[in-house]
């Protein structure tokens, strides 16, 4: 039993109290029975529920607030399992406004004590908040996480997020395609060293890229990828940081996109060989030939670094087209450039220039050193077994970087080898000239 001290204190406290929660502008207030009729409500409830005065809502039916009876039995069950014990009951639900809109409401209810309410015996309060703005924006962030996470699972090109020290997150389905790895657990967790050819391109990747991913700049290179195999493709490989901020934590994460382009640099090797190789004999031909000579040019100003060019012709070839047809003579200058490939050095450059005529570039080679090899060459081929009984045989006419002075004349060795064949063919051929 209270004393009356007690009883007078709370008497004299509660229309205070109440008073204050009814004209609180921000949460709305009901108090209904225990038969969830309504007793009471202040103005902020009325006027998030659509009514235009309290007048509407007293002393009807709680029902009215929801939208079916199935609802308002639900949460009736909820809510009583709560308050039975004196417990303040919480959940956010949709109510029923005056107009038939839903609003979401944060709703927190309690049993209100017989004695601090005269003859309201059972009933309750509920203070009522509006979250209708948050629940819609959660409803369109879900919505728009649903559609990227359908983007990110169903994408065509590989994704990976990387955190801590590039540590991979998360990848989707592409990457592990691209990659060979079966399942997300194989490959979350892992180094994304594990995908870099060695572990120097892992350092001058990082190195070269680090400045573009603090500056915000997307990165997009070609780059060539490790597979799970061990085998090697090349992706198109394009990143950015999430970190919005100006320098970006690295370690909240980086977003790579990547694209297999390993037929694209197939097709584009395949391409740069027919645009370099001569179609008949497959060695190089004259563009790239000249091309070469032209780098040498530039390596030898910049570095000394002598070479020397070859010219040569192959003897009366004319007569092996006159006498045994052109299908033959192609057969013939395709063994001459097996020959050829077999008996040069890895880094000497040989094209077809033209009909019989090739040309050597032997980097690094003075005049004394590109003439053992020539004379090696001419002599191979002189003493090989031709499928036909003509007998072939070279003329050779050399120039070199180490017998120029002038620096006008580097332009002009492919002139000076052609002016020694000239001489090695007025010398009745098979010889070579320097």
């Amino acid at each position: 039993m209270k004393s009356n001290t007690e009883i007078t204190r709370m008497e004299n406290i509660s229309p205070k109290i109440l008073e204050f929660l009814f004209n609180n502008p921000i949460f709305g207030i009901v108090i209904i029975d225990k038969n969830r009729i309504i007793h009471q409500v202040n103005h902020r409830f009325v006027e998030l529920a659509g009514y235009g005065s309290k007048e509407e809502l007293l002393l009807t039916d709680s029902k009215k607030l929801y939208f079916s009876e199935e609802d308002y039995i639900a949460l009736g069950n909820k809510y009583y399992e709560s308050i039975k014990n004196n417990e303040v009951f919480r959940t956010e639900f949709p109510f029923k406004t005056k107009q038939g809109d839903a609003i979401w409401c944060s709703i927190s209810g309690q049993i209100i004590e017989s004695d601090i309410i005269p003859n309201f015996d059972g009933g309750a309060i509920w203070i009522i908040e509006d979250i209708s703005k948050e629940v819609k924006a959660m409803k369109a962030f879900e919505k728009s996480y649903r559609e990227l996470e359908t983007i990110f699972s169903n994408s065509m090109v590989g994704i990976l997020m990387v955190k801590n020290n590039r540590i991979v997150h998360r990848v989707n389905q592409r990457f592990l395609d691209i990659t060979g790895y079966k399942n997300f657990n194989d490959i979350v967790g892992l180094s994304v060293e594990d995908f870099h050819v060695s572990h120097e391109h892992f350092v001058h990747f990082g190195e070269n890229y680090y400045n573009n991913l603090i500056n915000h700049e997307m990165i997009a290179v070609d780059y060539q990828f490790k597979k799970k195999d061990g085998s090697i493709i090349w992706v198109t490989i394009a990143g950015k940081a999430i970190d919005p901020n100006s320098p970006p934590n690295l370690d909240e994460g980086v977003v790579w996109t990547l694209t297999d382009i390993t037929e694209k640099k197939k097709d584009e090797e395949r391409l740069t060989k027919m645009a370099e190789t001569d179609e008949l004999t497959s060695l190089y031909n004259r563009r790239y030939f000249m091309k070469v000579f032209t780098e040498e040019i530039y390596r030898f100003q910049q570095l000394k670094i002598d070479f020397s060019v070859l010219l040569i012709d192959l003897d009366y070839f004319k007569l092996v087209n006159d006498v045994y047809g052109h299908d033959i003579g192609d057969q013939v200058l395709k063994e001459f450039a097996t020959i050829c490939r077999n008996n040069l050095r890895s880094t000497d450059i040989i094209g077809r220039l033209g009909g019989e005529e090739f040309g050597i570039i032997l980097p690094g080679s003075s005049l004394e050193i590109a003439y053992e090899i020539s004379e090696k060459l001419r002599s191979t081929i002189a003493s090989h077994p031709w499928s036909i009984e003509n007998k072939i045989t070279i003329s050779c006419g050399i120039a070199s970087t180490s017998e120029i002075k002038d620096r006008e004349q580097l332009k002009q060795l492919i002139k000076i080898a052609d002016e020694k064949l000239y001489i090695a063919k007025e010398k009745g051929r098979n010889i070579v000239i320097i």
